[in-house]
C-alpha cells in the first residue's frame, strides 16, 4: 500500500507556492460576498481548481456529516461558526483566523477553525496568537473532511476557503465557499447571523462607555466585574512578542520623519491618541477601573501597559530599555523594532527594509489591541481609524 505520509509534505509545499502572499499584501485582501458550490470549482489567483465532489449545503446537519469521517469535530449543541482555511501559516489564513477571534461574537457562539495543518502546527499557531487550541480541527490524516463535504481542492489536497454558521442542532444556516481562494470570506455577515441565532440574553453588542467604570453585578444593564475579567483575560499571562530586532525609540525615528518633505509624520504621531496612550492610564477614570480590577497603578502594570507602551511589545513584560514607557504607543509598535532598518540606505529600498524588520501594518496589526480584551470596549472601524492617523510621504 502506498505510503500517504509524503502527501503531508507535498500539500505544505503547495501552500507556499499557491497561497502565500507577501505579508504587507494581506492588508488589502478583498472580501468576497459571493459563494462557490461545494464540489464545484474555485480559483487560486485566477486559475480554476476543481473541488472534490460533495453535496454539503445549507440545511444539512454538519456534525452528522462530519461524524462519518475520521475528523473529531467538537460540536457542543451551541451556535457554531466554522472557519475553513487552507493553511494557517499563510497571511490570508492568519488574517481570517485572527480577525475572527477579535470580532464581537455572542458568548454563546463557538468558533471552530478547520485546516489541513498538522495538530502541532495548529497548537503552535494558537499559542503564538494567544488563542485556545481547542478551537482548531485538523483534517491532516486523510482529507476525509474536505473530500466528504466537497471543500477540498483536487491536486492541491488543500481545503478551499469558507465559513459556515450552524444552529444549536448543527443545521447549516449559512455556508459560503469563497470563489477566489486568495480572498477573504464575508466574516461580518457570518458573525451577524451567528449572533442573531444565539439565544443568550447577554450578547456581544454590549458596549462599555469609556468614561464610566464598570460597577457591581447589581448595576442595571452593566457588565459584572467577573464577566469583564473573563472577557479581557485578566487571569491570563500575556507573553510579549519574541523579537528578532532591537528598538530605537521615537526620537531617532523623528530625525528623518519630521520634515514637511516626509509628510510631518512625527507631528502627526505626536498629536495622535497613540502618543498619549501612557498618559491615559493616569486619568481618574482609568485608575478607578484599575482599582476595581485590583491594580494599584495602571501606569505600572504590565496588564495595562502591554497595549499602552511600545516597550512592552503586546505583553506584560518590558522588553527594552531603549524606549521610555512614557513614550506611549510609538512608531515601532506598528512598524516593528527599527534598529536594523532605520538607516537611510535601507529605508530607500522597501524590500530590503522589510527584510531588516520593517513591518507594513494593516488591520491585523491594529486588532492586536483594538479588540474585546480592552476593558473599555468601543467599536473599532479600521478604515475610519486609519484615516485619522495615516502619514504617507507626499507623492508616494
Amino acid at each position: 500500500m502506498m505510503n500517504r505520509r509524503p502527501k503531508i509534505f507535498i500539500f505544505s509545499a503547495m501552500v507556499l507556492l499557491w497561497l502565500c502572499l507577501p505579508v504587507h499584501a494581506a492588508d488589502d485582501v478583498p472580501v468576497d460576498t459571493e459563494t462557490a458550490a461545494p464540489g464545484g470549482t474555485v480559483t487560486v489567483k485566477g486559475q480554476a481548481v476543481q473541488l472534490y465532489t460533495g453535496g454539503l449545503k445549507e440545511g444539512d446537519n454538519f456534525p452528522e456529516i462530519v461524524q462519518a469521517t475520521d475528523v473529531a469535530f467538537p460540536f457542543k449543541n451551541k451556535v457554531t461558526l466554522v472557519s475553513i482555511v487552507p493553511s494557517l501559516d499563510t497571511p490570508v489564513c492568519e488574517m481570517q483566523t485572527y480577525k475572527l477571534s477579535t470580532m464581537k461574537l455572542d458568548p454563546a457562539v463557538d468558533v471552530v477553525t478547520v485546516s489541513r495543518d498538522l495538530p502541532m502546527a495548529q497548537a503552535r499557531f494558537a499559542r503564538e496568537h494567544q488563542m485556545s487550541a481547542d478551537g482548531f480541527v485538523s483534517d491532516y490524516k486523510s482529507g476525509a473532511f474536505g473530500k466528504t463535504t466537497g471543500l477540498m481542492m483536487k491536486e492541491k489536497e488543500l481545503l478551499a476557503r469558507g465559513v459556515a454558521v450552524l444552529d444549536k442542532t448543527g443545521v447549516i444556516r449559512h455556508l459560503q465557499i469563497v470563489p477566489e481562494v486568495s480572498h477573504l470570506p464575508d466574516l461580518d455577515k457570518a458573525v451577524q447571523l451567528a449572533n442573531a441565532l444565539a439565544s443568550e440574553e447577554n450578547n456581544s453588542t454590549m458596549e462599555v462607555n469609556d468614561k464610566v467604570p464598570v460597577e457591581s453585578a447589581s448595576q442595571e444593564g452593566g457588565e459584572t466585574l467577573d464577566a469583564m475579567k473573563e472577557r479581557i483575560g485578566f487571569d491570563k499571562v500575556w507573553p510579549s512578542e519574541k523579537l528578532a530586532h532591537d528598538f530605537v525609540g521615537v526620537k531617532k525615528c523623528s530625525l528623518c520623519h519630521k520634515t514637511d518633505k516626509q509628510g510631518s509624520q512625527f507631528k502627526i504621531w505626536e498629536d495622535s491618541p497613540h502618543a498619549k496612550a501612557y498618559d491615559t492610564l493616569g486619568m481618574p477614570e482609568a485608575k478607578a477601573l484599575a482599582a476595581k480590577l485590583g491594580i494599584a497603578d495602571p501606569q505600572q502594570s504590565g496588564k495595562c501597559l502591554r497595549c499602552h507602551s511600545t516597550a512592552y511589545a503586546f505583553g506584560e513584560d518590558k522588553v527594552t530599555e531603549n524606549i521610555p514607557v512614557e513614550e506611549g504607543v510609538s512608531c515601532e509598535t506598528c512598524h516593528g523594532p527599527g534598529k536594523d532598518y532605520m538607516k537611510i540606505t535601507t529605508m530607500k529600498d522597501r524590500a530590503k527594509a522589510v527584510q531588516a524588520g520593517l513591518v507594513i501594518p494593516g488591520e491585523a496589526t491594529c486588532l492586536k489591541c483594538h479588540n474585546e480584551t480592552a476593558p473599555n470596549v468601543k467599536p473599532f472601524h479600521y478604515q475610519e481609524s486609519w484615516d485619522k492617523i495615516k502619514h504617507p510621504v507626499p507623492g508616494e
